[in-house]
């Protein structure tokens, strides 16, 4: 199979499949040799910020000058943006040949799949990721966690540190109703006896330490900070200085490192401001209650500073549309509704409730696609994005970006 075909194929392969132990994936590392992935492996998890926390480590990581690489879900505008070495994705011709080989051997789509089952989709892209990093030869593996963090497929791994960011409520139907049982789940990333790094201000801070304390990791606790933003760099921080102390580095050089590396950071759709055309986009993927509040912020400044702008707005299923979009309520008063995306979107005379539901007293414009909203919107000098990474995916696609381009480490500052 080439790069597309390899590419269609796995998008058909059970994408949204929530699986019940690890068992499989763990037969298909060791059927594959279950290499070494790097001499340092971190795991991030959390309900929002551990994409920020992982992007601010691994540039980090890449200004010390250590190997580093980068696994991130979901994509925005291409599936090689999720596994990357030195802020570079994986190219077309790598992926296509160790993908092909083990769609072959894990997919049983063309045959019996070696090992328990099947995998599922997640499952065999984080299988291609740990093949390929065991070949880059990494000083530092920064692995983002998928959905929960117990039955993720990332949590095979015997990770080194491990850092968990706020806690929230998302994905209850896989996850638990509470914090509390959310929590559980996203605490099972630990290890005993190994660094776990959390933020005493960030969301569900309780509640994962009521989870480690069963767990007995070597808790380090951050402290500061008024916004997630801030809290994510305090966890990356510390994340960095224990990676540093592994492999030699002062504290001294780990302020001088993280400082660079952070702001050579970038993160696409988290706060993402970008110029182009003689439009301005104000594109973030916030989609549940914890993150829409976080970013209201943002959008409120951006607001009371221009003229009235559109928003285009996508949601994907089970969401609350009124709890959450609710801290969003006076920001906008032209929506534009399209699919989150073509595979999983709420209808949009649904959203248009939900919004009203949230107190927005709009005029409402529903397009088939991002690409029509983007069309209509074409003459407007500034458009925000919010309510799915899936959509803001599909509006930088629209806008013009690639996996190369959508960089997570700016070498020009």
């Amino acid at each position: 199979m080439d790069y597309s075909e390899f590419t269609t194929r796995l998008f058909e392969q059970n994408q949204f499949a929530f699986k019940y132990d690890l068992d499989a994936m763990r037969v298909a590392m060791s059927l594959t040799g279950a290499p070494a992935l790097a001499k340092t492996v971190i795991l991030i998890g959390g309900t929002n910020g551990k994409g920020s926390v992982a992007c601010l480590v691994n540039a980090a990581c890449m200004a010390a000058g250590l190997r580093t690489g980068l696994y991130t879900s979901p994509h925005l505008v291409e599936f090689r943006e999720r596994i990357r070495v030195n802020g570079l994705p994986i190219s077309k011709a790598d992926c296509a040949s160790l993908g092909s080989e083990l769609f072959g051997r894990f997919s049983g789509r063309d045959a019996p799949a070696e090992g328990i089952r099947a995998l599922s989709f997640f499952e065999l892209t984080t299988l291609l990721a740990f093949k390929y990093f065991a070949q880059a030869e990494l000083d530092v593996l920064v692995l983002e966690v998928g959905m929960g963090g117990r039955l993720d497929a990332t949590n095979v791994v015997d990770a080194d540190i491990c850092v968990l960011t706020s806690v929230s409520l998302d994905h209850q139907q896989y996850l638990g109703d509470t914090v509390a049982q959310i929590a559980i789940e996203k605490a099972a990333i630990s290890r005993p006896g190994r660094p776990c790094i959390l933020h005493r201000q960030s969301g569900g801070f309780q509640e994962l330490q009521n989870a480690l304390g069963r767990l007995q990791p070597q808790l380090h606790v951050v402290d500061g900070g008024h916004d997630a933003p801030s809290w994510n760099a305090a966890l990356a921080t510390r994340a960095f200085e224990l990676i540093c102390a592994r492999v030699g580095l002062s504290a001294a050089d780990a302020a001088v490192y993280a400082a660079a590396g952070f702001r050579r950071a970038c993160w696409p759709a988290r706060r993402q401001i970008s110029h182009l055309n003689g439009r301005t986009w104000y594109i973030d993927g916030a989609h549940n209650e914890a993150s829409i509040a976080d970013i209201a912020g943002w959008f409120r400044e951006i607001t009371s500073q221009s003229p009235p702008m559109p928003v285009v707005v996508g949601v994907s299923p089970g969401r609350d549309i009124g709890r959450v979009f609710r801290p969003l309520v006076d920001c906008f008063t032209e929506v534009h509704i399209s699919p989150a995306s073509p595979l999983r979107s709420v209808d949009s005379s649904d959203v248009i409730r939900g919004l009203k539901d949230a107190g927005w007293n709009c005029t409402f414009f529903c397009h088939p696609s991002a690409a029509d909203a983007v069309q209509a919107l074409q003459s407007r000098p500034d458009i925000a994005c919010v309510g799915s990474l899936y959509l803001a995916g599909s509006v930088l696609a629209e806008l013009g970006y690639a996996a190369d381009t959508l960089r997570v480490y700016d070498v020009s500052t």
